[in-house]
């Protein structure tokens, strides 16, 4: 019997190497992922454990937890609670207050009457607390809720929106044939395509794809408010960086404004001053209006510990915030008539005594407004910086971040198809082919 060898077919040398563009891809897939990940973990703690986070816009608990501080929170009932605890205390209708225990008592029905201080306050607060359930803080990073508000201007949104969109396209994109890094050679692929060979590497794509989605809807938050700081003939500064003001019944708050006038000829300089609710509210609780006030006096030289050594004059005098805008526009011309080039100016707000609990937690913020008389345009307003709600919230960025998501994978589905069915009509091949 004879026995015929074939000659052994030589053994193609897998390759290892791989193209910059797969290295990129993977990397930011896998940051995608990463970033997906920790959404869905925040999501999972909220709804298993009760741990939220909450952000920090006034300074209220410093030097504890500073302004612009991002804690992470978890609800527990109040028997839990100890003194000396900083707990988050919500209250119906107004926004929750994060203060540090002095003292507890508990009542029936599982409730407790606390009373809560701030770090930074003198007092305690105006009165207790009933409630059955705080949210107790566990840890705080300082300066992270900028970055939170940070990532919610619109321009940083849109750009994640198209980044997602981009990155599920590029993910889901069906890729060349020939530029396969394992050496498998077009006619094997393809059959293990059909055969679904290649469905875990899809479903490997597709949860970084969900992931994607995920990191793109937890960015989502609510946009602070900023405005600009000088006219084209006015240059307006502020002494510090001015953190907002915490006040208790009967307390003051100070912020100083400089003035100097650029322009050649000097015009008559006006001010004028706005008060506005907090969150993006247009109106200030009314029972926080009347019992605000604010007064405005002016220097020509700066101010030294609330006193002029030039002699001061009074620009607004005590004023409650609901009747500012009664005053309209008021002159800062000198005492004499005359037109300064420069004004130092001190604005002082007061908290009445007589504010009880039902203005507890309450903000407003108060923008000043200096124009020139003859000026080309407005001066611009002080610049006031505020921070979103506690919370992530969704809203028609979320839709839009979602629907670039599902353009980009119907895109890339729909190449998809056209490569299989491209492959379909291939003419068959001779024999001897693989």
């Amino acid at each position: 019997m004879t026995v015929t060898l074939a000659p052994a077919r030589p053994q193609r040398k897998r390759s290892n190497s791989r193209r910059p563009a797969d290295v990129v891809r993977e990397t930011l897939l896998n940051l995608a992922a990463i970033g997906g990940a920790i959404c869905i973990l925040l999501t999972l703690a909220a709804v298993f454990f009760h741990i939220t986070l909450i952000m920090f816009k006034t300074g209220s608990m410093s030097p504890t937890i500073p302004t612009g501080s991002l804690a992470v929170v978890r609800e527990v009932p109040v028997s839990e609670v100890r003194i000396g605890d900083v707990v988050t205390v919500d209250r119906p209708g107004q926004l929750p207050v994060t203060h540090r225990v002095t003292s507890s008592r508990m009542i029936a029905g599982g409730m407790a009457v606390l009373t809560l201080k701030g770090d930074a306050n003198h007092v305690e607060d105006p009165a207790p607390y009933t409630v059955s359930k705080v949210r107790t803080v566990l840890y705080s990073v300082p300066g992270i809720a900028y970055v939170v508000a940070g990532a919610s201007n619109p321009w940083v949104l849109g750009g994640t929106t198209l980044g997602v969109a981009a990155l599920v396209t590029w993910a889901l994109w069906p890729r060349p044939e020939g530029a396969r890094p394992d050496g498998a050679r077009p006619g094997r692929a393809r059959r293990a395509r059909h055969k679904g060979g290649s469905m875990i590497g899809r479903a490997s794509r597709w949860r970084s794809a969900a992931a994607a989605v995920a990191v793109s809807l937890g960015l989502l938050t609510a946009a602070p408010a900023y405005a600009t700081a000088d006219g084209p003939d006015l240059i307006l500064r502020h002494g510090g960086n001015n953190p907002p003001a915490v006040l208790a019944p009967g307390s003051t708050s100070r912020w100083s404004i400089g003035v100097t006038s650029r322009a050649v000829t000097l015009h008559d300089l006006r001010m004028r001053l706005r008060a506005e609710g907090a969150l993006g509210q247009l109106a200030v609780p009314d029972s926080l209006a009347r019992l605000v006030t604010v007064d405005v006096r002016s220097c020509r030289t700066e101010w030294v510990s609330g006193a002029c050594p030039s002699g001061e004059n009074t620009v607004i005098s005590a004023t409650t915030l609901s009747s500012l805008s009664d005053l309209g526009t008021v002159s800062l011309a000198n005492p004499d008539g005359g037109i300064p080039a420069g004004v130092e100016l001190l604005l002082t707000v007061t908290l009445s005594p007589a504010a009880g609990n039902s203005v507890q937690g309450l903000s407003t913020r108060i923008a000043a407004r200096v124009d020139a008389a003859g000026e080309p345009e407005p001066a611009k307003e002080f610049p006031t910086i505020g921070l979103p709600d506690t919370g992530f919230r969704l809203g028609i960025f979320a839709l839009l971040g979602l629907g670039a998501v599902l353009a980009g994978a119907f895109a890339s589905r729909l190449a998809g198809a056209r490569a299989v069915a491209a492959g379909a009509t291939t003419p068959a091949r001779g024999p001897g082919e693989d």
